[in-house]
This record gives C-alpha cells, structure tokens and sequence, in this order.
C-alpha cells in the first residue's frame, strides 16, 4: 500500500486533482445540453415546435430554477466522490496500520475556531469590494470584455431576486464549489505533497476558468485564493462556503440594499472598508482565527 512519500502516489494525487478540476470545470456544460436535450424531445414529442418554444420560454423566464437544477445534478458526483475518498482514506488506515492517515475532504463545524466563522463572514463583505475595485481595472483596461460581462449579468437572472434565486445563488455554489475546488482538489494536491501556496494557485485558477469568462474568471481567481486560505486555516471546507455564500449575497442584493441606504458613499470609502475586513480578516486567520488543516 503506498504512503503519502512515495513518487507514485503523490503523482496519482496530482491527476486526481486536475480530474476533479476538470470535472468542476466540464461537467455543469454537459449537465445544461444533457437538460437542454430532454426538454427538446420530451417538448417536440409532445407537442411540437410550439410546445418548444413555450419551454424555452418558460426557462428563460425561470433561469435561476435551471441554474437550481444543473447545480443540484452536477453536484451528485461530486459528493459521491467526496464519498467515495473518504471510505477508500479509512480503508487503507485499517487495513494497513503503518499507512499514514490520509487528509480528507473535511466538513467539520465543530472543532473550528469561533473567530475563523467571524474572518470567513468579513473576508465575504470585504473581497465583494475589493472586487469592485478589480473590475474598474478590468472597464479601463478590457472595456469590450466588461461589456460583455454586462449583459451575460443581465441575462442571467442573478437579480431575480426570490426563492429559487436564494437557491441557486447562495445555497447550491458554495456547497458544490466549494466541495470541489477546495475541497477534493485543494485536499488532492495537499496529499501530493505540493506547497500549498502552490496547490491554491492551481485551484484558484481552476476556479477562474470554471467561470467561464475573463471578467469573472480575473476576480474568482483572486476570490478563490482567497477561499482556498480560509479552507486550510481553518481546517473544513464550511467556513470557506460560508464566505462564498456571504460574497454572492453582498454581490447581488447586498449591493442593491447598500446603494439604495447610502447612494452617497465615495468608492474610497467601499474600498477602504473591504481592504480593512479582508486585511483584518486574514491577519486573524494567520495569528488566531483558524488552525492547519486537519485529517478526519
């Protein structure tokens, strides 16, 4: 049974990295034309090209319960993965004493330094500023990308606000992505060995191109990095789903809410408040807020 130290082994855990990577990356695509596809033929077998365009015309009016249902299904394997890993993590233990413990996917609440849930909430509010500032960067130097970002936001029904919106933007995300990114391929790359400054990058970069765009895939890099700290400070891969969902909150209806309280506050302003709870938030993780990432 081979260990953590053997050449084999860590090159195994490179490849099931980037395979987690990539099913994160490729899957939700083939998930949408698998979706796509049925609603076509169920809709041309029972009704023709009219009852067609009435389920197109339904889902465009519905794009976050689509958005629902790609995220609940590509999820699926990506926790029966997680399954799948932890069992085959255990076996070996048991089987063989000597083999060393391998770190798992961790999704521990108990356990996690109180302070680690507070940095994890304020790194979400701050890095949604801190991206304000990244995508005026982006308008000055790529206009033509930023306008195409526009209007992929404006067709996406992030600000449909209501119950499947709730669903599909601050539930599902954080608990898929989170669970592949820093969870199966961040733990992956750990096992190999690889630095960890080293395996964040290469998730954070995963991340950026799960997103599928330069605009988003410039910011959710640095987001990821982000993330992928808050994963390994404290130990579980919850915290980091807690700054994701705080993030995606404060992007789409914390926004609204704030603009609409306060339409007066300077961007300086903004940018200080999240440069101070991201730089804060991260001092606290380092010194106290959080502890190494832990098997279990």
């Amino acid at each position: 049974m081979p260990t953590a130290s053997t050449l084999g082994y860590r090159i195994k855990s490179v490849l099931l990295a980037l395979a987690a990577f990539g099913l994160m990356i490729l899957l939700p695509n083939m998930v949408s034309g698998v979706i796509l596809g049925v609603i076509e033929s169920v809709a041309l077998r029972t009704g023709g090209y009219e009852a067609l365009a009435e389920a197109y015309g339904f889902l465009i009016d519905n794009l976050n319960l689509f958005s629902a249902l790609v995220y609940a299904l590509f999820g699926l394997p990506v926790f029966a993965w997680v399954l799948v890993m932890r069992r085959h993590g255990r076996g070996a233990t048991q089987m063989v004493p000597s083999v060393e413990r391998l770190e798992q996917v961790s999704f521990c609440v108990r356990g996690v330094a109180r302070s680690a849930w507070f940095d994890a909430a304020f790194l979400g509010i701050g890095m949604q500023f801190v991206t304000t500032f990244i995508m005026i960067l982006v308008m000055v130097l790529l206009p033509a990308a930023m306008e195409e970002y526009q209007e992929l936001v404006g067709d996406s029904g992030l600000l449909d606000y209501g119950i499947m919106w709730f669903i599909s933007t601050i539930v599902l995300p954080p608990l898929v992505e989170e669970t592949g990114f820093r969870g199966l391929g961040l733990t992956y790359l750990k096992r190999a060995g690889v630095p960890f400054v080293v395996a964040n990058v290469l998730q954070a970069l995963a991340f950026g191109l799960f997103h599928g765009n330069l605009v988003q895939g410039i910011y959710t890099f640095v987001l990821g990095l982000f993330m992928g700290y808050v994963a390994h400070r404290s130990g579980s891969v919850v915290p980091a789903m807690l700054m994701h969902a705080v993030y995606n909150l404060m992007g789409t209806l914390g926004s609204d809410v704030l603009y609409t309280l306060v339409p007066w506050l300077p961007f300086w302003v903004e940018l200080a408040v999240g440069a101070v709870l991201s730089l804060g938030a991260m001092i606290s993780l380092h010194d106290r807020g959080g502890r190494p990432a832990a098997s279990s």
